[in-house]
Formats: structure tokens, sequence, C-alpha cells
């Protein structure tokens, strides 16, 4: 009884932790974040005719095709911030404080790459963002 009481409390051997969600849960919603974000991905790489729902800047501007892409990126996101909330204790400080250092970069530089027409550059900031995510979701103890 005693080390089922433990188990649990620190969310050992794949049962509940504190929180409430196991290691299946936070591993389903790595998945569903992996898999709506390359289904996303994909549907906003493919080629559209350049009918821009709204315009960003002068040469960026989101097509019907890669609104849907990223409303799927952003549908399998949400659970992501719910999972590392709920986990937050599991995870180290130091892996906090990089995450956050990834996601304030990589934002910022996503904003300046798109306001000022940079081209390609948005992907290294795009990956910055990505990683954010995934380093607290793997670093959980």
């Amino acid at each position: 009884m005693r080390r089922h009481v433990r188990l649990m409390l620190t969310g050992g051997a794949g049962s509940a932790n504190v929180t409430g969600m196991n290691d299946r849960t936070a591993r389903r919603v790595l998945a569903l974040w992996l898999a709506g974000s390359a289904a996303g991905a994909a549907l906003v790489a493919l080629p559209d005719d350049d009918r821009r729902v709204l315009s960003l800047s002068e040469t960026h501007g989101p097509s019907a095709v890669d609104l849907a892409g990223t409303l799927i990126l952003l549908a399998a996101w949400l659970p992501v911030p719910v999972t590392l909330w709920r986990q937050r204790a599991r995870v180290p400080g130091r892996v906090w404080r990089l995450a956050a250092l990834l996601a304030v970069t990589g934002a910022a530089a996503l904003v300046v790459t798109i306001r000022g027409d940079l081209g390609w550059w948005w992907v290294p900031a795009a990956l910055a963002l990505a990683a954010a995510q995934a380093l607290p979701l793997a670093a959980r103890r």
C-alpha cells in the first residue's frame, strides 16, 4: 500500500501523478501535437492560387488553404499548454528557462521575419517555437 501511494505521488510506473495525468496521456498529447503539426504544416506548404484572405505584409498573407492548415496547427497545439501546466512540477526549472528563452526568441524572430519579408528566415524561428513546446514535454521527470 505504501509503495502504491508513493508511486502515485511521484508519477512512477506510469500511474497517475498528483496532477491526475499519466504518462500515457502525455504521450498521446505529444503524438497529437506532432501529427497535427505535420498535417497543418503540409497544408500551409501546399501551393495556392495567391488569393489572400488577408495580408500580413507585402508578400505574406494566408490563403483559404493556409488558414485551414493554421487551424489544424492550432487545434493540435491547444492540448500542449494544458498538459504542460498540469505537469509543471515534473519539469526541471532549467528546462522551463530554456523553453521560455526559445519561445520569446522564436516569437520575436518570427514577427521580424514576416513583417520584414525576409524570405525563408522564418524557418529557424518556427523551429525555435516548436522546440520550446517539445522540450518541456520530453524533459518531464
